[in-house]
């Protein structure tokens, strides 16, 4: 799934000519734009409205302002069957070749479930991930200086940002890539809020923004074609929202103040 951001206006042309085309071209687009912009309001509205198994920022059955169930909901309108995955080896079931591998809340993840999930054939998207998370999955990423630039446009040539046109981000993280590597959404300082790195039999996605996927900022600039592209570019897409991992038993008795490991 490609999808390109509702245009923002059109330029004058040069030509009579070339007004004419262009006014033909947005004739016989517009009525997909309005689909698209439709279906995208209609997935919030409805995410807002349906009861919630998860109240959790970035999950996928959320209808919280700062949950993803609208980008959910429209993946799945648009056939990019979506699975939620609460833990690595449900994860892990899920995500065979040609899955996009959706991964956040990466603070959750210990070490183990990191070593487990960078070796997945599906194609991965880490959203505002750890340094743990970065050093398993892209080791060529490295996180730089946050950036409150807000609307930022691709820079780029990766297809599923360039389609998408700008974006707002609000806060986000920003990354250098040594080595061979797309940057996309660069600050001033050069810096990227999206890099995409090949990694042996798959790609690894790195966003520095949860903005837009969430259902509060999915309809603003081109947002949501930016978040369809990336999480729908698969045949399917498997969302790990991991649960907090469960306390481990201390010695002798009670419960340990540490955390142990998740399935």
């Amino acid at each position: 799934m490609v999808t390109a951001s509702p245009p923002r206006g059109a330029r004058p042309a040069a030509e009579a000519s070339a007004r004419q085309v262009a006014g033909r071209r947005w004739r016989s687009a517009r009525g997909v734009v309005a689909t698209v912009v439709a279906m995208i309001v209609v997935a919030v509205v409805l995410a807002a409205l349906r009861p919630s198994a998860s109240a959790e920022a970035l999950d996928p059955e959320s209808p919280k302002q700062d949950g993803s169930r609208a980008l959910a909901e429209i993946l799945r309108q648009h056939g990019t069957p979506v699975t939620v995955a609460r833990n690595t080896g449900d994860a892990l079931s899920a995500a065979g070749p040609g899955t996009v591998l959706v991964v956040t809340r990466t603070e959750r993840l210990t070490e183990e479930d990191l070593e487990r999930l960078s070796g997945v054939p599906a194609d991965v998207l880490l959203v505002r991930p750890t340094s743990f998370a970065l050093d398993a999955f892209a080791p060529q990423v490295r996180r730089r200086s946050p950036s409150t630039q807000e609307v930022a446009g691709p820079g780029c040539n990766l297809p599923v940002a360039s389609l998408a046109g700008p974006v707002d981000f609000h806060e986000s993280e920003t990354y250098e890539v040594a080595g061979t590597g797309t940057a996309c959404y660069r600050t001033d300082y050069g810096d990227a809020r999206l890099v995409q790195v090949g990694t042996g039999a798959h790609t690894v996605t790195v966003l520095g923004s949860a903005a837009p996927l969430t259902n509060r900022r999915l309809t603003e600039e081109g947002n949501a074609a930016l978040a369809m592209n990336l999480a729908g570019a698969g045949t399917s897409a498997v969302w790990l929202a991991p649960d907090l991992p469960k306390a481990a038993p201390a010695r002798g008795s009670g419960r340990s103040a540490t955390c142990c490991r998740s399935a």
